[in-house]
């Protein structure tokens, strides 16, 4: 079993690249150590992140989040246990900067294609957070090449 959170909030300012990096290098030593895996999309000051593996580690890392001065208006759409795997068990923080999806890659930032996000992400599956991620992205037009 796994316990999952998506939520979606807002920054108060806009993060530059630079920031972005710096944030996915501690988010990804963290989810390391806390064997936690996961996305996060970020586009115009608002992040969408799917959070997996242990319930306290999880917690944990949710209770950082909320408690960052950089965020704002938390929501969220999934909290909990679910009795499907993990759907990035490989992936200590999969990131996609939407604004450059179809551009090039910018250094530190796209480690994963949109495409192996969405490879990931099973259109027959029955996990709820698969399917509101999918729903995320392809409401923003967002296609995989």
């Amino acid at each position: 079993m796994s316990y999952q959170i998506i939520y979606v909030s807002h920054a108060k300012r806009a993060f530059e690249v630079p920031e972005l990096v710096e944030l996915l290098i501690k988010a990804r030593s963290t989810n390391e150590k806390e064997n936690v895996t996961g996305l996060l999309l970020y586009e115009d000051s608002t992040f969408v992140q799917f959070l997996e593996g242990s319930k306290d580690p999880v917690e944990r890392i949710i209770a950082k989040i909320i408690s960052d001065p950089r965020h704002e208006c938390i929501v969220y759409l999934l909290r909990g246990d679910t009795k499907y795997g993990r759907v990035f068990p490989d992936w200590k923080m999969g990131f996609r900067h939407m604004k450059f999806m179809n551009r090039q890659n910018i250094g530190g930032l796209q480690e994963n294609e949109l495409k192996d996000v969405c490879s990931m992400l099973d259109l027959n599956s029955h996990v709820m957070a698969t399917r509101v991620l999918l729903n995320i992205i392809n409401a923003n037009g967002y296609a995989a090449a």
